[in-house]
């Protein structure tokens, strides 16, 4: 389904709302290896869009719970599987955004807001998506989506709620 809504100067926003995830609860571990490769959060998928046109721009919105395993590690932006930004290079340095950590393990997951807006959509079907990525040889880490680290889900302890969202701009 296509909204449409005007801001004026006779611009529109078009909003593909089959793209919108709800917030879901399922807990997850996703693990970024050692080796640098980007692993891909599947549960924050945004689903297919296909932008109308290469001069329109999408918004791609991810509001993350969870816990690092430690700190040496970063969320990477994906369309269809493919890095987007700063993070297609060697360093593993590049990413979107780090991870909130601290060491208790057991306390209260924390929020990471990403908004990114792809300037140059591809005019084909385009899924967006997060990825983990190790920021150092050495170490394979972790990340505990809506949970913190010590936290099973069960009754009584921390969990949070994650979503996403896609939007795509008519210019």
């Amino acid at each position: 389904m296509i909204g449409e809504s005007s801001i004026g100067d006779g611009r529109r926003i078009i909003t593909h709302t089959n793209a919108w995830i709800e917030p879901f609860r399922t807990t997850a571990i996703y693990t970024a290896n050692a080796g640098g490769d980007i692993t891909e959060m599947s549960l924050l998928n945004l689903g297919s869009i296909t932008p109308q046109k290469t001069t329109n721009k999408v918004l791609a919105s991810f509001d993350i719970g969870g816990e690092a395993g430690n700190y040496l590690q970063g969320f990477v932006l994906l369309r269809n599987g493919v890095a987007l930004e700063n993070a297609t290079g060697d360093d593993r340095w590049e990413v979107t955004s780090m991870l909130a950590y601290e060491a208790a393990y057991a306390s209260t997951p924390q929020s990471t807001s990403i908004n990114f807006t792809d300037h140059s959509p591809l005019v084909v079907p385009s899924v967006y998506s997060l990825g983990l990525r190790s920021t150092l040889n050495a170490y394979a880490n972790s990340f505990y989506l809506n949970r913190p680290v010590a936290s099973t889900g069960a009754s009584g302890q921390p969990n949070t709620c994650s979503e996403s969202r896609i939007t795509e701009y008519v210019t």
